[in-house]
């Protein structure tokens, strides 16, 4: 009878003779480490290899004996290879398809309710009828005193607050402001006559007044003018999905002493706007209410090339910030309610229709309820704390507003969160409640920012750039008729706020690439 040979390799290592010393010290010191492929929106990591379909986006269960262990990959073991996998092969198929109205409609998160038919004829052996998905509907207007830092971190936008970074976008600009002075004058008194602002339907009336008055006072010397197209009643929405809410799934019992959380996801209820499998990836939509857009067929200068990585890849938190406890919570906190309509790209035009001009160039916001929601958070005005609030809300609404306008003009360029932009796009936007004035540039450097887990990087962040607000008027002369303003140190001056009579000109000087 043959004895029974082990099938186990056993590799024996034979020192040679004279090996120096030194040789002997380096085989003890611990290999280097192992460069490890970084995942991007931008494709692959070489030798990527997709989970078994089997594996599934949840972290392994701990095995209540040692015998059950079980020795997984990292990938495998917390549930992101699974998440990788699935992430990739949605960008082969977007990038299979031939239109941008194609794969609007293809990764379009909305689901529709159940019909009264469907309700009524399930059955128990039939699959359960879960919820239909639901977007979180970012208001026109912030409807919380304090939004800044989480709509910042929504629309994944870090906020400049460098003066000299919009002074170089218009550092070639200077424009003459005493043709469009006289203009804004005889607007002001026509529509205001004299008296503070009092409904959002004035407002908007003085504000196509004061674009058509800096129009025509730039028609005679800037070409430019005439290759825009003004639209003053379209739509203006869109829709994104933003990764990084898993802790809405922890629970922390009130009577827990020791402060253990539990992070389990499987069994819980879904978080409203969060995938079936609970990814912690909610989605978000903007329908806005801009009171004009002018529209290019060529896009502006953007504020930094994706090469200049300290601007375009810079934090937009500080290091010493906590975001999974200071900046997300839920977005009810915010007055964000659910959205149940269906959800579209529309950045003042339909995706289908083959629009020439589809690169945003200056967008007009009124701001007017804004004094409205203050008077409910029984905020003073005239008070340091009214002003404060106020330009917070102005430069959260810049935020989202230029985030969702720039985000439907990638989508219907046929970019995705699942093949990401591959140049950035930029766009302008004035903010305005009838005497204060806000400029804003927003620079879109990245919309595949759904996905936030260990592994995957993109670095890339959205800029926005806030002037403002500054007060274009601050009493009215009876005697004389006309508009006057306070400068820094607290004095009357005559006339208008030559900032915001040169902002204006300026913006709509700009020429598109």
């Amino acid at each position: 009878m043959r004895p029974m040979l082990s099938r186990r390799l056993v590799t024996v290592v034979v020192p040679r003779c004279g090996l120096a010393s030194s040789t002997a010290e380096a085989a003890t010191e611990p290999p280097p480490p192992v460069a490890r492929a970084v995942a991007t929106p931008q494709g692959r990591p070489e030798g990527f290899v997709p989970a078994p379909y089997t594996r599934r986006p949840y972290p392994i269960r701990p095995s209540p004996n040692m015998v059950h262990d079980e020795f997984v990959n990292e990938g495998d073991a917390t549930g992101y290879g699974a998440r990788l996998t699935d992430y990739y092969k949605m960008q082969d198929h977007v990038r299979g398809l031939d239109s941008p109205a194609a794969r609007i409609d293809f990764v379009n998160p909305y689901e529709r309710t159940w019909t009264q038919f469907e309700r009524k004829w399930h059955r128990r052996f039939h699959p359960v009828l879960s919820a239909p998905r639901k977007a979180w509907g970012v208001p026109a207007i912030p409807a919380y005193f304090d939004t800044l830092n989480f709509y910042k971190y929504i629309t994944k936008t870090r906020l400049i607050e460098e003066p000299a970074v919009l002074n170089n976008f218009y550092n070639t600009l200077v424009p003459p402001t005493a043709k469009f002075e006289r203009r804004l004058q005889e607007s002001l008194k026509a529509v205001f006559q004299g008296r503070k602002p009092k409904s959002t339907k004035q407002v908007d009336t003085f504000l196509l007044a004061a674009l058509e008055d800096a129009q025509l006072s730039l028609a005679h010397n800037v070409a430019a003018i005439q290759n825009y197209r003004l639209s003053t009643n379209e739509r203006c929405e869109s829709f994104w999905v933003r990764g990084g809410f898993l802790s809405m799934y922890d629970k922390l019992e009130v009577w827990d002493d020791y402060g253990t959380v539990d992070s389990e996801r499987r069994g819980k209820p879904r978080f409203i706007g969060d995938d079936k499998r609970r990814l912690g990836e909610l989605a978000f939509v903007h329908r806005d209410r801009l009171t004009a857009q002018f529209r290019t067929k060529a896009p502006l200068p953007v504020l930094a090339p994706f090469s200049q990585t300290e601007l375009i890849e810079a934090p937009i938190f500080p290091e010493d910030t906590d975001i999974e406890t200071d900046v997300i919570f839920s977005p009810k906190i915010f007055n964000v309610n659910p959205d149940l309509d269906p959800l579209w790209q529309c950045p003042g035009f339909e995706a289908d229709v083959a629009e020439p001009f589809s690169h945003g160039h200056l967008a007009v916001k009124n701001m007017f309820d804004l004094q409205g929601r203050c008077r409910r958070w029984r905020i003073e005005a005239d008070t340091d704390e009214y002003a404060a609030v106020t330009a917070d809300a102005y430069t959260s609404t810049a935020i989202v507003s230029l985030f969702s306008w720039l985000n439907g003009q990638a989508h219907v360029q046929g970019f995705t969160r699942y093949n990401d932009i591959e140049a950035p796009l930029a766009s302008q936007l004035v903010l305005s409640d009838g005497r204060l004035f806000s400029f804003a540039i927003g620079q879109l450097n990245t919309i595949a920012i759904n996905v936030e887990m260990p592994g995957f990087e993109n670095k890339r962040n959205n800029l926005c750039v806030v002037d403002g607000p500054h007060a274009l008027w601050d009493e009215y002369d009876k005697e004389t008729g006309k508009y006057n303003h306070y400068n820094a140190a607290g004095d009357v001056v005559e006339g208008l706020n030559p900032i915001v009579l040169s902002r204006l000109l300026q913006a709509l000087m700009v020429k598109a690439k």
